[in-house]
């Protein structure tokens, strides 16, 4: 038996698979099969790859299909031939660090976990070299237990922070038990095996916040994430619910899946490309949140301003296209957000975009003194805000600060990695959209 079984639906890339297949081939972990499921493929240069890493890669097992059949059933197919202790799904235009494996196998048997997450980057190619579009680490789990947590623990919100990208490292023989398979949907025919497979999990455990071990890639353009349809969202959720009820567990868990459903949902409605599939999904979701109003009651400021727009506001309102202020979000969730903020004296401000002068002029009305603002370019400093609030450098802003307020998730994660005995806190937690 291998350590990891690697699952790679591989379709038409081109020469990113070789990019992809490259970074694999240099694992620091050697005991892994790489299954990779050719959909179809048509492209001389993908078929070409994938013979030449064959012949080359003793680790790789090619299954060429002759009809296409998609991700979700590619996965399920390579899902069906593993024979590692741990299985992942990866994207085969992505790219991985030489010890995305070794980590995260490490991590998942150290903590006896059904299922290790990890950061990632999300990133895009072009003529001119290659642009970071954001780092994300699995961080805010951290705060829950020290090692591992347990869905089940965890609050309304728990799967929101969870993406829904299978990226991840499960225990075969727990999808196995479980039942859990990808769902055959054109778009989102992750959120059900992910979603699914973090309620029904006993451990989830996290690589540390040191650096992203997956590169996303975006800005391809035969990406499912490029040619999504929203209305497979609504359906994948209705699937987890009814599945749900089946193994009586539908009461522990729909406010979870609800706000899952809420926080995904205004993301698909401000970037769906067909209107006439957006408009579709609108009053699906009116008709979803009006059967389901008093059977789950959601607690988040967020959630409940989803829920009321969306049941008294119609689609030609566009309300969800005008969600851009930060000052209303911060509103919203204003108790909460003060309450993280009580007990410090020298609260100090990160970040000097829109975010942070919606937080300025928040601490401004709820008279929240703030220690300093500062940011890594060290412009300015020594100047004074319209807010009074004075820009210091950054070697001053860890001599003073008791406490961070992170502008945004970039920030947040470099502060995690090089600064962990200062408390702080992601901006755009309280204010995404």
């Amino acid at each position: 038996m291998k350590k990891i079984s690697v699952v790679m639906p591989v379709h038409n890339t081109g020469l990113l698979l070789n990019k992809s297949i490259g970074t694999l081939e240099k694992q620091s972990l050697k005991d892994f099969e790489l299954i990779c499921i050719d959909d179809a493929s048509k492209d001389s240069i993908t078929l070409q790859i994938l013979e030449q890493y064959e012949h080359k890669c003793s680790f790789l097992k090619t299954v060429h299909l002759e009809n296409r059949v998609g991700a979700a059933s590619a996965r399920n197919r390579g899902l069906d031939l593993a024979s590692g202790e741990y299985v992942i799904f990866l994207d085969s235009d992505d790219e991985f660090d030489e010890y995305l494996l070794e980590t995260m196998y490490d991590r998942a048997i150290q903590n006896h976990a059904d299922i290790c997450c990890c950061g990632y980057e999300e990133f895009y190619e072009d003529g001119q070299g290659r642009y970071s579009l954001g780092i994300h680490f699995p961080k805010e789990y951290g705060t829950v237990t020290k090692e591992w947590f347990n869905i089940e623990d965890l609050d309304e919100s728990a799967l929101t922070m969870w993406t829904s990208a299978p990226w991840k490292l499960f225990r075969r023989t727990f999808l196995q038990e479980n039942d859990v398979r990808f769902q055959t949907l054109s778009s989102s025919n992750d959120v059900y095996f992910s979603c699914m497979a973090a309620i029904l999990a006993h451990r989830i455990c996290y690589t540390k916040c040191d650096r992203p071990l997956i590169f996303y890639r975006q800005n391809v353009e035969n990406q499912i994430s490029a040619n999504r349809n929203p209305l497979n969202l609504l359906e994948a959720v209705k699937q987890i619910l009814e599945d749900l009820r089946r193994k009586h567990l539908y009461v522990n868990h729909v406010h979870k899946v609800t706000a899952f459903l809420y926080e995904h949902a205004m993301y698909e409605l401000r970037t769906s490309r067909n209107e006439e599939q957006c408009k579709k999904f609108y009053y699906g979701l009116r008709q979803f949140v009006a059967e389901h109003e008093y059977e789950v009651l959601l607690v988040s400021p967020r959630f409940t301003y989803f829920k009321e727009n969306i049941l008294k506001k119609e689609y030609d309102s566009g309300w969800f296209l005008l969600v851009d202020d930060f000052e209303k979000q911060l509103e919203m969730q204003a108790d909460d957000l003060i309450e993280k903020l009580q007990g410090y004296q020298r609260i100090l401000l990160w970040g000097m975009g829109k975010r942070g002068e919606a937080f300025l002029h928040f601490c401004k009305l709820k008279e929240i003194d703030l220690a300093g603002i500062t940011d890594r370019s060290n412009r300015n400093t020594g100047d004074i805000t319209k807010y009074g609030v004075r820009i210091i450098d950054t070697k001053e802003a860890f001599k003073i600060a008791d406490f961070i307020v992170a502008s945004n998730n970039e920030i947040y994660c470099f502060l995690l990695a090089e600064h962990t005995e200062i408390p702080c806190i992601d901006l755009s937690r309280y204010c995404p959209y």
